[in-house]
This record gives structure tokens, sequence and C-alpha cells, in this order.
């Protein structure tokens, strides 16, 4: 591949490839509608600590994961967690009958169920809650089409 789209810059690679910021995706909580939590406009982790985390493994994406981790260790209290199911409607029913909650990429919040619903992280939360989106390439690229392709991605960036 000449030009990948990435979330978060992946640091081992680093000295291979050139990444350049697009945008920050925010993360919405995935909550069921019946909990208390699910009235506000923004939510806190700690709004629904009563409620496990569905989460992924580590090895799945060390740089989003070591960033979530980090948040997660400043939490006021422990955050309950449990395997992320591998389908993730079946997260998402799961979620729809007070199961656990998630954190969703808000471009991938569209699955509607009755009990379900998405809400946005309070301010604190979603400053560190999120996936920086890059675009990267070969450090050395030559290729005009791949240069292009890229400049055409960073000249859309304020659209």
């Amino acid at each position: 591949m000449d030009l990948v789209i990435i979330g978060e810059q992946s640091l081992h690679n680093e000295y291979d490839f050139q990444f350049y910021w697009l945008y920050r995706e925010p993360l919405l909580l995935a909550m069921p509608s019946s909990h208390p939590g699910s009235l506000k406009e923004k939510v806190s982790l700690t709004d629904v600590s009563d409620l496990p985390l569905f989460w992924f493994s580590r090895n799945a994406n060390p740089v989003f994961y070591d960033k979530c981790e980090n948040y997660f260790q400043q939490l006021p209290f422990l955050l309950k967690r449990c395997k992320e199911p591998d389908d993730s409607l079946v997260m998402l029913s799961s979620i729809s009958r007070g199961k656990g909650i998630a954190l969703m990429p808000r471009s991938m919040c569209i699955f509607n169920q009755k009990g379900l619903c998405y809400r946005e992280l309070d301010e604190v939360a979603a400053q560190s809650l999120n996936i920086d989106v890059y675009a990267a390439i070969r450090k050395h690229e030559t290729k005009e089409i791949v240069i292009n392709g890229l400049n055409s991605l960073l000249n859309r960036k304020g659209v």
C-alpha cells in the first residue's frame, strides 16, 4: 500500500513512515437508554461506573489502548471491564439490555436499537478519549500519484 489512513500514529514504524495528522474523531459512549446517565447530554465515566466497559485486547491496537488506559488510571474508581465480543452488533445488543457500555468512534454510532443510545463524553474525558486519524506514506515516497493523493487529503482537512 502506498497511502493509508489510520487511527493513531504507530510509534514502531516512525522510521519507515511519515505521518500526517488529518483530524480527531470523537468517541461517544454507547449505553443503555434505561440508565439514569442517559438523561444527560454529556456523560462522564463516573456517571456509568456501575456498568462494565466492553474492552478489547491491547494486541488489537496498542497505541490507542495505552492512550485510553492512561486516562482510565486517572479515574477516582476502578473501571470494570468485560471482553468485547468479536461482533459489534452482539455488543450493542448486550448494551441495550443493560449489560455494559462501550466507547465508539462517532462515525460508527449509526446502529439503532431499542434500549440503546449514544452520548457525548464530558469535556474532560473527550480531551483524552478520542482517535487521532493520520495519513501515512513511506518516509521517502517519490510516486507523484501518492504525493498528490496525500496533498488532496491534507487540503480537505479544513472542508
